[in-house]
């Protein structure tokens, strides 16, 4: 298990590799819609089956800023929230 936070967010991973998620999500840190009122707080949800993490067991969460990283069992890095060069919002993976 493991937990981090940002500036306005926390993630959690969870001892089966379930990643969670609250806070703020005016960037999509939360890897969740953005909602219409960018600056509510959100309630704990699992990130559930977003398509850059379906079906991958997590082993690793980091946050920082208006940003959340995910390690998964395979060794991939998906990032998401604030620019990481233009994509806002969205999970990215990193190139090997």
């Amino acid at each position: 298990m493991q937990i981090a936070a940002g500036w306005y967010h926390c993630v959690a991973l969870t001892a089966r590799g379930k990643v969670w998620t609250l806070g703020c999500n005016s960037n999509g840190q939360l890897c969740r819609p953005v909602p219409e009122d960018e600056f509510v707080t959100l309630p704990p949800a699992e990130v559930g089956e977003h398509a850059e993490l379906a079906g991958e067991e997590a082993v690793a969460v980091q946050a920082g800023g208006n940003r959340t990283g995910v390690v998964t069992a395979s060794g991939r890095v998906v990032l998401f929230g604030q620019d990481f060069e233009g994509w806002e919002g969205e999970a990215r993976e990193l190139p090997e």
